[in-house]
């Protein structure tokens, strides 16, 4: 019996059945994609990168965006139009039919750079690419130690506005512990817990403020320093992302109020020393 022949796969499927699979050793192992729960756009393309169990060459998971529409048809007619028009119209002269054809030609121009500006518009609001370095089973135990019995993956994702992500990811969200860049805002670096800070992290602005400490839900929640770019600072409790508790504010000109804050504004019994 003849090797089997190569079919072509569909564009919704992976590339499992390519003939570079053919060269490894069979049976092959068992493979589990990681599905994301991402909607995919039509012109946008998934880039999924992952590592088979026994340290082989990765796979690569495309989902390619169908074809446009095809424009040969129009331009085939409008082509066309100005000898159809001179064959059966006697009257139709030659300068007409010169003028009709720089109209038609003009046409077709305008719709190829229309198509063209659709296609790139489509391409800038694409999915980001993420890629996975680490296998999927389930059942295992991360690089940190996490177990889970869903995949867990440490990767780096690269967003279409500029923003990079480098650490955990869990069910293609920031899970665990990771840094993610702002494209020339700033940076955080900490904990996360399903797409949201989440723990203890460390958050810093282009413009020089920073702040050091606890969050929860994605807001800053208990004990962290906050210095801003002016030269003031706040240490103390923190809740839903404004000060609330005790704490300490010192400004830069050299005064300090120590005591009880309520959604951000000094609330309560305190102490303030002027300079």
């Amino acid at each position: 019996m003849g090797p089997r022949p190569f079919l072509r796969p569909y564009p919704t499927q992976t590339l499992l059945l390519g003939p570079t699979l053919h060269h490894l050793p069979l049976p092959l192992p068992r493979i589990r994609t990681l599905r994301l729960p991402v909607t995919r756009p039509t012109d946008g393309v998934d880039r999924y990168c992952g590592r088979m169990g026994g340290g082989r060459s990765p796979l690569l998971h495309c989902a390619f965006p169908p074809p446009p529409p095809p424009l040969f048809a129009s331009i085939a007619f409008l082509l066309l139009l100005p000898f159809v028009l001179f064959y059966y119209n006697r009257a139709f002269t030659t300068a007409n039919g010169l003028l009709l054809a720089s109209a038609c030609v003009a046409l077709v121009s305008i719709l190829l750079v229309w198509s063209r500006f659709i296609k790139l518009r489509a391409a800038r609001k694409g999915v980001p690419v993420r890629w996975f370095i680490g296998d999927d089973v389930a059942g295992r135990v991360s690089n940190r130690g996490i177990k889970s019995g869903k995949a867990e993956r440490e990767g780096v994702v690269f967003f279409s506005n500029g923003d990079v992500y480098e650490g955990e990811l869990h069910k293609g969200r920031c899970h665990g512990s990771g840094a993610y860049r702002f494209y020339v805002k700033g940076r955080y670096e900490g904990d996360w817990f399903d797409g949201k800070y989440d723990g203890h992290g460390i958050e810093s602005w282009a413009r020089g403020s920073r702040y050091r400490g606890q969050y929860r839900q994605g807001m800053r929640h208990g004990f962290g320093v906050y210095r801003f770019y002016d030269g003031d600072s706040y240490a103390g409790e923190w809740v839903g992302g404004q000060s609330h508790g005790c704490g300490v504010q010192t400004f830069s000109e050299g005064s300090c109020y120590s005591g009880e804050f309520k959604c951000g504004v000094k609330h309560g019994l305190g102490r303030y020393r002027f300079r």
